[in-house]
């Protein structure tokens, strides 16, 4: 849903019923806080409310409730929600406070910056390179002038294996951060939903 976003905003023409229909999913999978019981099902709320922003279907009161839950998520969802919020209102407090936990919990090394999860989302198929990538895409969009920025690009550009982040191509990550195969996307070229170039 999120690529099919991205590629409708970009001039691509995507098939109306298969955004309604992504987005009535997403919205599906929707969980009230109380029943988030464990960090990962945070992180993927977050997520998905992320997705939805990007979307323009943006759930605010779900948002905020997530935001007082901010200390119990993974840092990738904390950048994810932070960038809900800015999609929101980019003048939203809340905004400076998530970027000040991000920025505190850098890692600055002879390589560069990068962030490091304390507990490990494999439910969500994370790692501390996706997570460095997330907050790189999120924090030089909301804050471009944040010297922690190229220096967090160095480090992935320090880590890249045969030209890919992750190692190999079944770990790639795109530049959002997201696995370009993940979950319900494992699909094959027939069963994907068209986009047609925008014309020039």
């Amino acid at each position: 849903m999120l690529g099919l976003t991205v590629a409708h905003q970009a001039g691509y023409t995507v098939q109306a019923d298969v955004i309604n229909r992504g987005i009535a999913y997403l919205r599906s999978q929707l969980r009230t806080i109380k029943s988030l019981e464990q960090p990962y099902l945070l992180n993927r709320q977050a997520f998905i409310l992320y997705v939805l922003a990007r979307a323009g279907e943006s759930d605010v009161s779900r948002t905020v409730a997530l935001y007082d839950q901010r200390q119990n998520m993974a840092l990738y969802a904390r950048a994810f929600l932070a960038h809900t919020l800015y999609l929101i209102d980019n003048g939203d407090p809340r905004i400076s406070t998530i970027l000040s936990d991000i920025n505190n919990a850098a890692i600055l090394s002879a390589t560069g910056t990068h962030w490091e999860e304390s507990v490990a989302d494999s439910y969500n198929w994370n790692t501390d390179t996706r997570t460095t990538a997330i907050v790189l895409s999120v924090v030089s969009q909301i804050d471009p002038q944040n010297p922690l920025n190229a220096n967090a690009v160095r480090w992935l550009m320090s880590n890249r294996t045969d030209g890919q982040l992750g190692g190999n191509p079944g770990n790639r990550l795109d530049a959002d951060g997201s696995h370009p195969l993940d979950g319900s996307q494992r699909r094959t070229a027939s069963q994907l939903p068209v986009c047609r170039r925008p014309e020039r």
